[in-house]
């Protein structure tokens, strides 16, 4: 069997024939590219946020993708190849490149990005590897509706949870920061109203045992359940929510975190294409 017709047979493939209306068909070509696509790929927010990552110290860049408005990348890491793709601001355009790489073969997800730490005492450069997150946005939400009345509601409602696997590995690359306190395992809120945190949202965070708040990390974990697929989201502390602080202000220690995701990724990626793999052999 040919990489393309496992692409269009495998169990995922037939879950989006499900779910999917025309306009997903028509889009995922442009959006991502043509399949088939790596089955990991790593994705985040903005490209200015992607090259903040330095991606080129841990994988090796093979083409770049043209005319798509993912600005898709392919890479070659020690493990095989990943894809990186970029989404907009907010957890629906998360969501709308996540469904045409699926679309296109990708079976696993990585989230890297920014967030706001809400932990007390927290430093900027802070690395979440977020085991759980939820969102304020409708996305989210129809996902936890459709995994309710599907019979598979989340566990601990309102959180998607991330891969365990993938979190242990993540936590397990970082022994130092972990022992420093430079790293949380934990929960995230992913919101819509960024710029709307004021006291009394923050406590609400906090009350819902919140490390960080993010943009999508919600969305992404939340897709990933509803399509049976691993994924996690690692976010580097770019400023502290209720004790002040900006990244702009700390800069060695945001650097340090941010070179803490590239050796988790570069732990986790592996373990990724192994899950991959298994994902994609699911009849």
């Amino acid at each position: 069997m040919s990489r393309n017709e496992t692409v269009t047979a495998d169990r995922v493939a037939r879950q989006l024939a499900g779910d999917v209306n025309p306009l997903a068909t028509h889009l995922a070509n442009r959006y991502v590219g043509p399949a088939p696509l790596p089955p990991v790929a790593i994705v985040t927010a903005t490209p200015r946020k992607l090259k903040w990552f330095e991606l080129e110290q841990i994988l090796k860049p093979v083409r770049e993708l043209e005319d798509t408005s993912s600005l898709t990348r392919i890479w070659e890491h020690e493990s095989g190849p990943v894809a990186t793709l970029v989404h907009g601001v907010g957890g629906p355009s998360a969501d709308r490149l996540l469904i045409t790489a699926m679309m296109q073969g990708v079976r696993t997800f990585i989230r890297i990005g920014t967030c706001g730490l809400l932990e007390p005492g927290a430093t900027i450069g802070t690395v979440v590897v977020a085991e759980e997150a939820t969102s304020d946005d409708t996305t989210f939400q129809w996902y936890l509706d459709a995994l309710e009345r599907d019979g598979r509601p989340v566990r601990n409602k309102p959180f998607a949870a991330a891969s365990t696997e993938y979190v242990d590995t993540a936590v397990n690359a970082l022994p130092a920061e972990l022992e420093q306190g430079r790293v949380v395992r934990g929960r995230a809120f992913s919101t819509s109203l960024i710029f709307r945190e004021g006291p009394e949202t923050a406590v609400h965070y906090r009350e819902l045992g919140c490390a960080a708040a993010d943009m999508e990390a919600g969305t992404v974990l939340a897709s990933a359940q509803w399509y049976r697929l691993p994924a996690v989201a690692l976010l580097v502390g770019r400023d502290h929510i209720t004790e002040g602080g900006f990244h702009t202000d700390e800069r060695e220690r945001f650097a340090e975190g941010v070179q803490a995701i590239r050796t988790a990724l570069d732990a986790l990626i592996p373990v990724a294409q192994a899950a991959a793999a298994r994902v994609a052999s699911e009849r």
